[in-house]
């Protein structure tokens, strides 16, 4: 569900392009309502500066590309999700967006793991219960060192490419997802077939909580609608499986809502 909303794509270049992002779009739509979801980064009224997370680097337009998406029955516990225009310092081409309910969950798309981007991550964990990374650009073998940024927080995550992957320039993509030793809950990871999705579920006493984490495709062509399309099946299928929690799907979507 979306409340007075505008579909834009991210920065498409011919028609071709245009109608393969508002596919996107509609897609993800299509899953939120489905599954009777809200998009809580367009539930509050407030002005577009708060709402927007990427400015494009040629058109200088702001758009909304990052998300936190809960069930419609969960609506009542979140109190703002907003983007963080005062984090210039987050060493990414994103805003943070930070949603503040019972936890505090943010996504951030990191655009690596420099020493910078370390430490401001670091920084991220000091006020967060639970925080989506994405595009952390590191190997399988590498994931390790997304576990030696806090003491207070553990770590589950993917990489974006397999050992036996022949790069062809930097590297890419990944997620992960941080929370808190001290949440007292019991911790499962959730292992999928995408390279996108990072989820684990969080159990206790009183909640009982899936968390996915998503970095989707950017580039608006047909074979990247495709890849969209099936790592939003795989985000179906765990929101399906687990229909009795509540949810916190977010992250990197890379479409926009603004």
């Amino acid at each position: 569900m979306l409340h007075s909303h505008t579909l834009y794509g991210t920065a498409p270049s011919e028609d071709t392009g245009l109608a393969a992002v508002m596919q996107m779009g509609e897609s993800l739509l299509n899953l939120c309502n489905s599954h009777d979801l809200v998009i809580t980064n367009t539930v509050l009224q407030q002005s577009n500066r708060y709402k927007t997370s990427w400015r494009h680097p040629r058109s200088k337009h702001w758009h909304l590309l990052d998300y936190v998406i809960v069930r419609r029955r969960d609506i009542r516990n979140v109190n703002v999700t907003r983007a963080m225009i005062a984090a210039d310092d987050c060493w990414t081409d994103h805003h943070l967006i930070r949603c503040v309910m019972r936890l505090q969950i943010a996504p951030y798309n990191s655009r690596g793991f420099n020493s910078a981007k370390q430490m401001y991550i670091t920084h991220l964990l000091l006020s967060c219960d639970i925080l989506y990374v994405q595009e952390h650009w590191l190997s399988q073998d590498q994931l390790a060192m997304l576990n030696n940024l806090s003491p207070m927080h553990l770590m589950t995550g993917v990489s974006g490419f397999g050992n036996k992957e022949v790069l062809s320039g930097r590297p890419y993509g990944g997620c992960s997802i941080y929370w808190r030793r001290d949440l007292n809950l019991t911790v499962t990871q959730l292992s999928t077939t995408s390279r996108r999705i990072s989820a684990l579920l969080l159990s206790g006493s009183d909640l009982k909580m899936l968390c996915i984490n998503v970095y989707m495709p950017c580039e608006s062509d047909g074979d990247n609608f495709d890849e969209f399309s099936f790592q939003l099946s795989v985000v179906c299928e765990l929101i399906s499986k687990h229909s009795d929690c509540h949810l916190v799907l977010g992250g990197d979507l890379n479409v926009d809502f603004a």
